[in-house]
């Protein structure tokens, strides 16, 4: 193909009739993302007259309730050539940024948050490494974790002096650079931290890569996780079905620890009718990527999956209905089971409406070596136990007004209590200018003669003023810490590329005579691009 000759495609949702519709590549097991499939447009000339620079200077008001302070900073973007483009963040802010969905965590090891700052999010697939993200949950490990930058363990903003990216491709090869300065805070050094990613395209849609990591955000000591992974994916198998195979080797490096390694083989049959896979990892005790996620070290995973998926054409009541079947086991490097869980969906069905019903069955067992603590249940000793969960649910179509979604998991001797959870949402689409989404979780453990109960309950109102402006509204609690975060967002763009943003963060505590005001945080950003 020529020069002026772009891959493209598009992908379209209507919900009021139930339809999704592609551009090019109209098979279900294709994603509008693979762009093997995409459809091509052409006579598009790049005007390089321009520099194509874009500086965005920024100041912004920080208003705590103990002081008021001022501050400022910039972006700089050169795309010096049409696929290359070099990023400098200066005296980064990011008071803009959405904050955290709020969760309780029911296991001994650490949740997953997603990134949602803007300077890390663009171009993230560069620095990806393997699949990643399961769409069950969350993944295994993440060799660079963006959010290791700029945020302590405890999810809280620390100064980020400046941070350059580099990213774009050249033939078959892609490339990704980002160096970043890290302020020093009350409980750790500052650091340079920096990661180098490169890629290679090879056979029709597969590629191979290095990646490397340097420094640790938490301490000045050296550290360093070096990777190479494999990511082979065809269209055309028995003729015209999918298969992906990822597989990446990492090791991890620091200072006063032995060097860990981490292993990692999936494979993946991601058909419309049948969606099968298998993965297994093998995470030393000592593996630690101080830029990256680990959920849990010292095990082997193997886990596997299959789900028959037959839609129903000539049915004008169900659309589709899901026969699935889930198994995962960790086990201990030296042997022995530490968690097993075998799941069965009986079914999952789709009606024509859009509507869903679900009933799944699952047995877990699981030996923890160490207590640990968990909202409601308290500690959880170590020991050796086994449990079943029947969790049934359904969801109304977010092509009405008013959608919902509803489920209730019945989880019998889990640790030794019975625990019941209710999940409840809505999602109320007012008119076109407010958009009401709630979210409520009713957690009871009972025990003998003990009986608690969690509440986590949150509720989003998009307020859409116009195409330009708008304010979000972000309400979120949990009876384990009895406190309430409020966030709240208001957006202007007056003219294109010049912004306005003024964020009120506020956090209340029950004190057993209500809820008193704890910390309060407003920021005011103000922010103009101007292209060269």
């Amino acid at each position: 193909a020529g020069a002026n000759v772009w891959g493209f495609n598009l992908w379209r949702k209507l919900p009021r009739n139930g339809e999704e519709g592609r551009w090019s590549g109209s098979r279900p097991e294709i994603r509008t993302y693979h762009f093997a499939q995409a459809g091509k447009i052409q006579g598009i000339n790049i005007n390089r007259s321009s520099l194509n620079l874009e500086v965005t200077p920024y100041v912004v008001g920080d208003s705590t309730d103990s002081k008021t302070s001022g501050d400022f900073g910039g972006d700089i973007r050169y795309r010096f050539k049409p696929n290359w483009t070099a990023h400098l963040t200066l005296n980064t802010d990011f008071a803009e940024t959405e904050v955290d969905d709020r969760r309780l965590n029911y296991t001994r090891f650490p949740l997953f948050f997603p990134e949602k700052r803007d300077f890390f999010l663009e171009d993230a697939e560069v620095f990806t490494v393997g699949q990643q993200v399961m769409p069950w949950s969350a993944p295994e490990i993440v060799p660079y974790f963006s959010r290791r930058i700029g945020l302590n363990h405890d999810r809280q903003i620390t100064d980020l002096d400046y941070a350059v990216k580099l990213t774009g491709h050249e033939g078959k090869y892609h490339v990704g650079l980002l160096n970043s300065g890290v302020g020093a805070s009350s409980t750790t050094p500052s650091s340079n931290l920096t990661i180098a990613r490169i890629k290679r395209d090879v056979l029709e849609q597969s590629s191979i890569g290095l990646i490397s990591t340097f420094g640790d955000p938490n301490s000045d000591e050296h550290s360093s996780t070096h990777g190479v992974d494999f990511r082979h994916r065809t269209d055309k198998l028995f003729g015209n079905r999918v298969f992906e195979a990822n597989s990446y080797l990492l090791s991890s490096h620091n200072s006063g620890r032995d060097d860990g390694t981490a292993f990692s083989l999936e494979l993946l049959y991601p058909n419309d009718l049948i969606n099968a896979g298998a993965t297994y990892y093998r995470i030393d005790e000592d593996f630690d990527p101080k830029l990256g996620y680990v959920r849990r070290t010292g095990v082997n995973k193997f886990q596997n999956h299959v789900s028959w998926q037959p839609r129903f054409d000539n049915s004008q009541v169900v659309r589709q209905a899901f026969l699935s079947y889930t198994n995962s086991i960790y086990a201990n490097l030296g042997g022995g089971g530490e968690t097993i869980e075998n799941s069965v969906v009986l079914p999952r069905i789709i009606l024509e409406s859009t509507d869903e019903i679900f009933l799944k069955y699952s047995h877990f067992r699981d030996n923890p070596d160490y207590n640990f603590l968990v909202p409601g249940a308290g500690t959880i000793n170590e020991g050796d136990y086994e449990w079943n969960t029947i969790t049934v649910g359904g969801g109304l179509s977010n092509k009405r007004k008013l959608g919902a979604t509803a489920s209730v998991a019945l989880h019998d001797d889990w640790y030794d209590w019975d625990r019941t959870d209710y999940n409840l949402g809505f999602r109320w689409s007012i008119n076109k200018h407010l958009l009401l989404s709630t979210s409520h979780r009713y957690s009871h453990f009972e025990q003998k003669d003990v009986d608690e109960d969690v509440l986590l309950n949150s509720a989003r109102l998009l307020v859409n003023i116009n195409p330009n402006m708008g304010l979000l509204n972000v309400v979120q609690h949990d009876s384990y810490t009895d406190t309430i975060g409020l966030y709240s967002r208001f957006r202007w763009e007056w003219n294109p590329g010049q912004e306005l943003f003024v964020v009120l963060r506020q956090g209340y505590r029950d004190d057993y005579r209500g809820f008193d005001l704890e910390t309060e945080r407003y920021n005011v950003k103000v922010s103009s691009s101007f292209r060269f």
